[in-house]
């Protein structure tokens, strides 16, 4: 995490990787270390149970936010 707080039936949404739009999906579970916690805030190395997420849809450098505070982009234009 680079900043906030998640906690257990927080809604949120995964985005990036070749995901066309972001999933929308609720924490169910949140780990470290074969432990259970109510919640994670940066910085901290847990484990996050996402309702109806398959490992197969998840890939290295996702984000996972609030809904509605980011978008994802896969094309844009720059001037030099």
């Amino acid at each position: 995490m680079d900043q906030g707080k998640v906690k257990l039936n927080d809604n949120v949404e995964l985005m990036g990787g070749k995901l066309p739009t972001p999933i929308q999906t609720t924490i169910t579970g949140v780990e470290t270390f074969q432990k259970s916690l109510d919640y994670a805030t940066a910085g901290d190395n847990v484990g996050l149970l996402l309702r109806g997420v398959k490992i197969k849809q998840v890939k290295r450098g996702m984000l996972l936010a609030k809904p509605k505070t980011f978008t994802a982009n896969t094309k844009f234009k720059a001037n030099c």
